[in-house]
């Protein structure tokens, strides 16, 4: 099945139970099924997709197999790249007990239908709907961020927004010269964004307050990543770059000091131009040197995000990440010289 309404394709990949469980729709999902809901042969059924975004769908108790499917690419073991999501119909049985952080689109009933989160929490929906709030409270255990909806409006909202990586470095990230576990670090960078991110380290208005300045930093076109976001998340996993300026508390104080600084003063890159100058004196617990230092971090924080995501890389031609790889012995670049490129990097690389 693929998903047109998209700035790049989507691919679903649908196991023989949502095959046959979809094809009940009103002609909206151009279903284009694998033949066997087995692992082995899933993953085989990816693999020929060359380097596409694609989602995995599954019926029933197919979801088991899904999230066999999930761990398996997430890992970096499959020689697959381009996983963005999971779709599940009317799902049965054991997920497993690993949570997968990824988009997850829950559908039940005879025809996928929207469901509004007021309905699913508070239980005034259809009997129909509350059947669906059900199924997203059981998978969601293994899929945190599974939700009720529609399968084009999941991928409109959750995927089309983030930034796609092109086919040509999906394919290389998916090739042999890739270490497993560099595949699973850039595997699980490129999911998309959580479109409903509840801040964990900051409140709401801080959340608001550092995508702000990361537009500001980080300016990106198309597609973008949410930087701000990864950051939250990053300072509640104690994550870091493994130094702090002495003059600073731990970072997510930091963080929650710093904004709540700005916060008062902010009039947009007027304010944070004074700031990392130094020459804004907001008050609170940080002096104007504290709140540039901590500006300092901020900046790096949000630049070495951004660097991160594997579309990143491939907007800046950096394809150093291809010279592990699962074959010995261990290949790195054979042409060095200014303007030349090796055979098996993506075109423009160098150029």
């Amino acid at each position: 099945m693929v998903v047109s309404n998209t700035r790049t394709p989507v691919v679903v990949c649908a196991l023989p139970g949502f095959a046959e469980w979809a094809g009940s729709t009103d002609g909206e999902l151009d279903v284009r099924p694998v033949e066997r809901a087995d692992l082995d042969h899933v993953i085989a059924q990816l693999a020929s997709y060359d380097g596409r975004r694609f989602v995995v769908a599954g019926a029933g108790a197919e979801a088991a197999v899904v999230a066999a499917v999930v761990e398996r690419l997430l890992s970096g073991e499959a020689p697959v790249f381009g996983l963005v999501g999971v779709v599940l119909a009317e799902p049965e049985g054991d997920l497993g007990a690993e949570a997968f952080d990824l988009p997850t689109c829950v559908l039940a009933g005879a025809q996928p239908r929207t469901n509004r989160a007021d309905e699913v929490e508070t239980g005034t929906g259809s009997p129909r709907e509350r059947g669906v709030s059900e199924d997203v409270r059981a998978v969601s255990r293994t899929f945190p961020r599974a939700r009720a909806g529609q399968l084009a409006d999941f991928v409109a909202r959750e995927i089309a927004p983030a930034p796609a990586v092109p086919e040509e470095w999906a394919r290389l990230i998916a090739s042999d010269r890739v270490d497993v576990e560099v595949r699973s670090i850039l595997s699980r960078r490129s999911l998309p964004d959580d479109a409903e991110y509840a801040p964990r380290v900051m409140d709401a208005a801080q959340l608001t307050l550092l995508r702000e300045i990361a537009d500001l930093v980080v300016p990106q076109d198309g597609p973008a990543i949410d930087l701000a976001a990864r950051v939250d998340a990053q300072l509640s996993r104690g994550e870091g770059d493994g130094w702090r300026n002495a003059a600073l508390p731990p970072d997510p104080e930091a963080y929650r000091t710093g904004l709540t600084a700005l916060a008062d003063r902010w009039a947009g890159e007027e304010t944070l131009r004074a700031a990392i100058e130094g020459e804004l004196e907001a008050g609170g617990p940080f002096s104007a040197t504290q709140l540039a230092a901590w500006l300092e971090d901020v900046r790096v924080d949000l630049v070495r995000q951004w660097l991160a995501h594997p579309a990143t890389a491939a907007k800046a031609g950096f394809d150093g990440f291809a010279t592990g790889g699962t074959v010995l012995p261990l290949r790195g670049f054979g042409e060095l010289g200014s303007g030349t490129r090796d055979a098996w990097e993506p075109a423009g690389v160098n150029a």
